[in-house]
């Protein structure tokens, strides 16, 4: 029972400071990057991200899991708010399922460039 106890508070830390990490991304890092992304573009010949490193690729995959991830986070307890404390489970699985089709869609959107 302890063992269990233990297993769910490190699963909860974790949640949590994934959680802060994708807030400091939407807060910080979100209109750093466009600001970024807007003063050095240039134009490439095969478009404007032909040519993008791994590391670089990298951080993107990143930066879209982490804001998904607080974004899912978020929602999750706003249900919780409109009183789907109840169905805890279903909330539960369907944001993870909302944040495993966004990892989708970014390792889509990051294998393509």
């Amino acid at each position: 029972m302890k063992d269990l106890k233990s297993k769910q508070a490190l699963f909860e830390a974790l949640d949590w400071g994934i959680f802060s990490i994708g807030g400091i991304i939407a807060a910080f890092l979100l209109p750093a990057t466009i600001v970024v992304t807007l003063l050095i573009q240039q134009p490439i010949p095969k478009g404007p991200l032909a040519n993008i490193p791994a590391l670089s690729k990298l951080y993107l995959f990143l930066f879209l899991v982490g804001a998904a991830w607080h974004a899912m986070h978020r929602i999750r307890f706003v249900l919780y708010g409109f009183g789907l404390s109840r169905y805890r489970r279903g909330v539960t699985v369907a944001t993870m399922v909302a944040l495993a089709l966004i990892i989708v869609f970014a390792l889509e959107v990051i294998y393509s460039l």
